[in-house]
């Protein structure tokens, strides 16, 4: 009978420890009207440890588009970083809240921005949770998700952009910020020309011979 005690406490354990869970709250987190005028326009959010255990995590922010000229930053429990940092670690307490906040400096020039905040338990991957902070953007559209899965290199890029595992890629579809398609090409080879298009942020979709998406990235054009 002791050894059963024992095994149902383990599974309530076990049970438990599964369904802790990291929590962002606001999520998404909306700037509806950037002042372009401000240094550094904030999104506040806070984050809390919604177990009983402590844990040391792991933020990654992830750029899903942004406008030219503007730059984002993350500010976390232990301190804000500069936008060269794009991920950091910090601890949170059992049921311990702390913020977790992104930074956009718009550096006086018109546009958007949609940022997601990935934070991770550096000890257990299983514990996850992802922030979405929208500047100027609608959260009810369907932005592109960045999978980033094959890499594309130099980027920033100015003429030939050149793409790993192209063996893989059957097609590369490049879009603007706004939606429009500016590049629809066959793959043949390792490289793609990009010397035509203007100074910009894109997305890059790549496909293969079935027509299934098989990464997406964002590229900038110098």
């Amino acid at each position: 009978m002791r050894n059963i005690l024992l095994s149902l406490l383990l599974v309530v354990v076990l049970f438990t420890s599964a369904w802790s869970q990291l929590v962002i709250n606001p999520n998404p987190a909306i700037v509806s009207e950037v002042d372009i005028t401000e240094f550094d326009v904030v999104a506040y959010t806070f984050i809390t440890n919604d177990s009983d255990v402590p844990r040391t995590l792991r933020w990654e922010r992830n750029v899903v588009s942004i406008a030219d000229g503007w730059q984002s930053a993350v500010c976390d429990k232990v301190q804000c970083y500069l936008p060269h940092v794009s991920t950091q670690t910090f601890p949170l307490e059992e049921n311990e809240t702390a913020n977790l906040d992104v930074h956009i400096y718009p550096a006086n020039r018109e546009g958007a921005a949609v940022i997601e905040i990935i934070v991770t338990d550096v000890q257990d991957e299983n514990v996850t949770v992802t922030g979405q902070f929208y500047f100027n953007e609608d959260p009810n559209s369907n932005y592109e998700k960045i999978s980033n899965r094959i890499k594309i290199f130099p980027n920033p890029c100015s003429d030939f952009l050149y793409i790993e595992e192209f063996h893989t890629v059957n097609r590369v579809e490049i879009y603007s910020l706004d939606g429009n398609l500016v590049v629809n090409s066959p793959l043949s080879s390792n490289s793609l020309s990009i010397a035509h298009l203007p100074t910009g942020s894109y997305i890059v979709r790549m496909k293969d011979k079935a027509g299934n998406q098989i990464s997406s990235n964002v590229l900038k054009k110098i």
